[in-house]
């Protein structure tokens, strides 16, 4: 009985129930503040990955950049068309998956940019050409990757 009469008078104490209250309060804190420093890390992390993936994006971009003007350039290269349809279509089997995943459509069912961009360069130097290249594309990529879907 002395121990239950003493745990209500600690109870109905105002300075021990004011002393627990700010016990609580002090807990609060400290929680609050590693959550707060746990989001704080994890938006630093944020920010640090998306400056990778913006650098890898970037050279991501400047690789496909320099594989199409190769491959723009191994076809623009002498007089003979024969020479230069074997020279494209060397450099596209040796790089076959690149190839692909640049002449393939986007998401929204589009022809490839990169395709578009490398058809209007190689036009300049005839139909010949055009014709190779797109049957380089078929043969690696599918004939409905010349096409957009809505045209289909």
């Amino acid at each position: 009985m002395e121990i239950k009469s003493k745990c209500k008078e600690k109870l109905h104490n105002p300075s021990s129930v004011y002393k627990i209250a700010q016990r609580h309060v002090k807990l609060a804190k400290i929680r609050l503040q590693a959550i707060q420093k746990q989001k704080h890390k994890q938006a630093s992390m944020h920010n640090i990955n998306t400056e990778e993936q913006n650098k890898q994006l970037w050279h991501d971009e400047e690789q496909k950049k320099s594989f199409l003007n190769a491959l723009i350039n191994s076809i623009s290269k002498g007089d003979d068309d024969a020479k230069k349809i074997e020279a494209m279509n060397c450099m596209i089997t040796s790089h076959q998956e690149r190839f692909q995943s640049l002449m393939e459509k986007d998401l929204s069912g589009c022809r490839s940019k990169y395709l578009d961009y490398v058809s209007e360069h190689i036009s300049k130097y005839g139909v010949k050409l055009c014709l190779a290249f797109e049957m380089e594309v078929a043969k690696h990529c599918g004939e409905t990757s010349l096409i957009h879907d809505w045209d289909a």
